[in-house]
Order: C-alpha cells, then structure tokens, then sequence
C-alpha cells in the first residue's frame, strides 16, 4: 500500500497536506486562549466632589498637610460626604490601602431594636448604611467603574484592642456616641502611613449627659501638631435649604 504524503495528527482528522500551510499562516495570531488572557485596562473610578460650603473647602484643603482631621457640627452640613471624598481620593491617587470605617453602634435616643442577628458584619449593616449613602455621593458603588469594595474595610468598635492602623485611612463617624475611653481607643490604633478623620455633632449625642467624650477630644487636640480641625455650623447645612433655620429656632 502506498504511503500518505502526511500524517494524521487527530483521529477522524479529515485534513490534508495543506494544513501545514494553514498552521504557517495562523502562526503569530492570537490565539483564543491569548485573547481571552489578554490584560484589559481597567475602567477608570469617575470622582465627582465639589465643596458646598466653607468648612468643606477648608477640610479639603488641609487634609494633605494633616494626621487627624476632627471635624465637629450639626448634621445635615455635609462631614460625612467630605470624609468620604477625602478618603476616596487618597484610595484612588495610591496614598493609601484602604478606608476603614468605624462607627459606634450606639441606638439613637430612646430607640432598642434588641440583638440584631446574623454574623459581625450583618450586625454592622444598619450601623454603617450612611458611610456607603455618602460615598456614593463622589464615585459610583455599582456597574462599570465603581470603587473597589474591597477597599472598604467596616470595622467594629468593640474589636479595636490590639489593631494598628497601617497605609489607611480611617473615619469614625458620630463620634459624639463615643466616651473617652473610646476616643483615646480610636486614636492610639494610628500607625504608620495612616490617617485619621473624626466627626460628629455634640448636639446629637445618644449616650447619658456628660458621657460624649468629642468636645473633650476636640478641646485637647486642637492646636496639637499634625491635627487640623474644622467646624461646621447651623449655617452650613446643605441637607436641605430651610434646615439651618430650622436649627437656629429649635436651638433659640
């Protein structure tokens, strides 16, 4: 029997000698497995901030030159979209890690929901819902580009003993339900290439008379070297257009 000119190299194959010149000419295209591996550059993080008040314009400009940040003042004036713009901005320009995000989880006035149930984090959840409603206000948390969700970090209170903040940025929001204890807590977990951001509205504080260690916090820390604080007043509430007056009566 005659020999074939080529060899089978799959059973069943039905191709013939020109298959060495259709691999020629298929050599040096990517292949489907290349494509498929091929690195695809990333979708770029849209930041949109624009200060809508004094105090956040001061906050934004003095954050570069600080370790702390303490912003003190009534609700509704914009601190927690702030900390958050400040925080993302150094994600994003590579300063840092990521944002660790404390809150105490302390019920406003009278309120007790009881245990909540499930793990840590689903305990956290309603504590932390108004760090991810600011956010949201400077970069998109869903769909194409949105900020990184592993750079957010929430992080209990209660857990902090023997944590050191490292290349983070750190926001402890309503610090007016923190005591002392909790501040100085807080305050010692900084270390190197991190930054700390407190806020918080001395008027709002769920904890008994006297409790709130924030004015504290603010009156020993002001003038310290590598703390800058920044207050907000009635006046300077963006939550909505009628609320400062309406503090101003409440508070006549």
């Amino acid at each position: 029997m005659a020999k074939r000119p080529w060899n089978f190299k799959r059973r069943g194959s039905k191709r013939g000698p020109q298959e060495g010149q259709k691999q020629k000419e298929r050599k040096g295209r990517p292949q489907p497995a290349e494509i498929a591996t091929a690195p695809v550059a990333p979708i770029p993080i849209t930041f949109r901030f624009r200060p809508r008040n004094e105090p956040q314009s001061q906050a934004w400009g003095l954050f570069a030159g600080v370790d702390i940040l303490i912003m003190p003042g009534p609700a509704g004036a914009g601190k927690t979209v702030v900390a958050m713009a400040l925080a993302a901005r150094e994600v994003l320009d590579g300063y840092a890690d990521h944002i660790t995000l404390i809150r105490p989880a302390v019920e406003a006035g009278n309120q007790r929901l009881g245990f909540l149930p499930g793990e840590v984090d689903d305990k956290l959840g309603p504590h932390y819902a108004a760090f991810f409603e600011a956010l949201g206000c400077v970069v998109p948390l869903k769909g194409p580009g949105k900020f990184p969700a592993e750079n957010l970090k929430p992080q209990a209170l209660a857990y902090l003993r023997g944590r050191t903040f490292r290349h983070e940025i750190v926001v402890l929001d309503e610090a007016q339900n923190c005591t002392r204890a909790e501040l100085l807590l807080v305050l010692s977990r900084v270390g190197e290439g991190a930054k700390l951001i407190v806020l918080g509205d001395p008027e709002q504080s769920d904890l008994p008379a006297g409790k709130g260690g924030l004015p504290w916090f603010v009156e020993r820390l002001e003038g310290a070297a590598g703390v800058g604080v920044v207050r907000f007043l009635d006046e300077h509430v963006v939550r909505h257009p009628r609320m400062s007056g309406w503090l101003k009566r409440l508070r006549a």
